[in-house]
């Protein structure tokens, strides 16, 4: 990983899907219990921008990693 920076969820867009009133919905409380970051990771000689969401307690979890493959226009997230 070359850098990784603290995301507040608040001040991002998913926030006005996931609350109401300022708070977290209900069937979204879990979210309390994660850290959010952004990061940046090479593959290849490039830097790529993802995401990194961990759990704020310790223990063992399981882990899912999505790359979405592809490049330029090919298979874009939509």
């Amino acid at each position: 990983m070359v850098e990784r920076h603290n995301l507040e969820i608040k001040k991002t867009d998913l926030w006005a899907l996931i609350s109401s009133n300022d708070s977290l919905k209900s069937e979204y409380a879990y979210a309390n219990n994660l850290n959010f970051a952004e990061i940046v990771y090479m593959s290849d000689s490039l830097n790529i921008n993802g995401f990194l969401i961990t759990p704020k307690d310790s223990g063992h979890y399981p882990v899912i990693i999505f790359n979405r493959g592809g490049n330029r226009d090919f298979n874009p997230l939509t």
